[in-house]
């Protein structure tokens, strides 16, 4: 509603965050923000309000595999990554569990994303009662087919009644392929 957009650009570990204003189709004037207290994302959520980046990492331990993190708004440029980020996120961020485009739900009580918990992959969705709570021990709402190729990249509708996300599609004879657009209803 205030037309902010917040975007990613980069190649391989070096990703920048953006904010611009969308407006008629485009965005214009867009600044580079810096994101204190956390390595640089490869992909970015921001809350309905522009408070809240739910930022994905690469891990320390495995930086072919991301995690989610979370930061403030300093409304300054700048995002700050918040100090019990980990604690919030303890049920989703685990050993071996990478996680990667997030979506947040418009009052923050609802978290999807893909990745693998316990050797499973798919999209997940972690919930919470309030805002100040713990997110909780994430659900598997749609399972990867591997022989249909990759679900991932969810987004929720700002009323919450549908869950957009890709789908894989492998062109014939190529190691190419594209994205679907699926959706889901409550």
């Amino acid at each position: 509603k205030d037309k902010n957009f917040y975007f990613t650009v980069g190649k391989g570990s070096d990703y920048r965050l953006y904010k611009g204003k969308f407006e008629h189709g485009v965005v214009w004037n867009a600044i580079a923000l810096n994101v204190t207290g956390s390595q640089k994302g490869q992909d970015a959520e921001i809350s309905s309000d522009g408070m809240t980046l739910y930022l994905m990492v690469p891990q320390v331990s495995n930086p072919n595999m991301s995690m989610l993190q979370i930061a403030k708004n300093n409304l300054n440029g700048t995002f700050s990554k918040l100090s019990n980020s980990d604690d919030l996120l303890r049920n989703i961020i685990k050993p071996n569990n990478g996680q990667y485009a997030a979506d947040v739900d418009a009052d923050e009580l609802e978290l999807y994303f893909t990745g693998a918990v316990d050797g499973k992959p798919g999209i997940y969705v972690s919930t919470r009662p309030s805002r100040v709570d713990i997110w909780g021990v994430p659900k598997l709402i749609v399972g990867q087919d591997q022989s249909t190729g990759g679900r991932e990249a969810t987004s929720i509708s700002p009323d919450g009644k549908y869950l957009y996300y890709g789908q894989q599609k492998t062109i014939s004879g190529s190691r190419r392929f594209f994205m679907e657009i699926w959706v889901m209803s409550r």
